[in-house]
């Protein structure tokens, strides 16, 4: 494949970036807003609220799980996924920047806000959750790989490399 210059490629109109409030989805946000004044980009930060019904309804059974603060605790990370995308997509001067909730399957309504948004990139954070969250719930990122009609930048922070590494 010949070697291209920046200067053919297409530009970058609207970046979608999956947040859930994590250290890591802050870090996307940050990444797609260096993209984004990069090509003058738009930048649609996007919250989706899951709530595996089955996975409730068996906690409930048992007794094991008061629904009300789980509802509680899904408030309070979309308040931080919100918070967070103001702080990082306002304070770097952004002004085409958009926040949106979505509540359903993560993947699928990822997918559903890339083509509603004719997004040309998604950018979503290595690992926003923990490894029993991935098994039960599955990993957003790798959902992501496999069904965005769009490329997927996965952000991971930097890492210096050492001789040690």
């Amino acid at each position: 494949m010949p070697a291209e210059d920046s200067e053919s490629l297409p530009r970058m109109q609207t970046i979608v970036v999956a947040i859930d409030g994590s250290e890591l989805s802050t870090y996307a946000l940050r990444v797609a807003a260096h993209m984004a004044q990069q090509d003058q980009a738009r930048v649609v930060a996007v919250h989706v609220r899951h709530v595996a019904a089955a996975g409730l309804g068996a906690a409930d059974v048992v007794g094991t799980l008061d629904t009300s603060r789980f509802y509680d605790a899904a408030l309070e990370v979309a308040q931080d996924a919100k918070k967070s995308a103001t702080k990082v997509l306002g304070g770097a001067g952004l002004t085409g920047w958009t926040y949106e909730e979505r509540s359903g399957p993560q993947v699928e309504s990822l997918v559903e806000a890339i083509n509603e948004h004719h997004g040309d990139l998604v950018v979503v954070g290595s690992h926003g959750h923990n490894p029993l969250y991935d098994l039960i719930v599955g990993s957003i990122a790798q959902g992501l790989l496999t069904h965005a009609p769009v490329s997927v930048l996965v952000a991971r922070p930097y890492r210096s490399h050492t001789a040690a590494d």
